[in-house]
């Protein structure tokens, strides 16, 4: 079997379907590893959505304590994003 235009003729091998195969097995692997990141943000996000109020409340609650009203909005921002990291966590995927 000659070629035709001078391109060497398609070989359909099983390199193409070793190929395609590992190509899956690296999306799946992708695909999982990006699920298990979300679920640990997530997990961090609503255990410290929980947590910060224990701490930060005390700390609020002291008199004298310098730059209080700095530290109350820096604390109330970490509220915030670790309520909406959490926002969508199941214990039990």
């Amino acid at each position: 079997m000659g070629c035709i235009d001078g391109e060497p003729p398609m070989k359909h091998t099983p390199n193409r379907r070793i190929d395609t195969v590992a190509a899956d097995a690296a999306a799946r692997t992708v695909r999982r590893s990006r699920l298990a990141l979300q679920q640990s943000v997530r997990w961090l996000g609503f255990w410290l959505a929980i947590c910060l109020p224990v701490v930060y409340l005390p700390l609020l609650a002291v008199d004298g304590a310098p730059r209080t009203g700095a530290l109350a909005l820096v604390l109330i921002g970490c509220q915030l994003l670790a309520l909406l990291a959490g926002r969508n966590y199941t214990p039990n995927p």
